[in-house]
């Protein structure tokens, strides 16, 4: 597989995480984050935080029921509006899942 140098790659600090997720009727909540969340479809939330000053959060979490598996998508953009010289990141993650409760 080739990497480009042009990126860099971290290990994802989710993996030590465990993340709750619910699913209501038009919306969800995610465990961990002020994200505003719309449901996408049965196994899709899509997330979206701002600080009014141009630095945003989108947020999609999908989960794959059959095989029992999430997947996450982390996109930040605006970041200098945070702090100077932080960087804007994207970011993908895939982990188990296991469903806790179907109230």
């Amino acid at each position: 597989m080739h990497y480009s140098p042009d990126f860099k790659f971290e290990e994802s600090k989710l993996a030590q995480k465990k993340l709750i997720i619910s699913f209501s009727e038009n919306s969800g909540m995610v465990s961990g984050t002020d994200s505003k969340f719309i449901k996408l479809d049965e196994n899709t939330l899509i997330g979206l935080s701002t600080n009014g000053k141009g630095a945003a959060l989108y947020e999609i979490y999908q989960i794959n029921r059959k095989h029992k598996k999430m997947h996450l998508t982390i996109t930040r953009v605006g970041s200098e509006t945070i702090l100077p010289n932080f960087p804007d990141k994207a970011g993908a993650y895939v982990g188990d899942a296991k469903l806790v409760s179907n109230d």
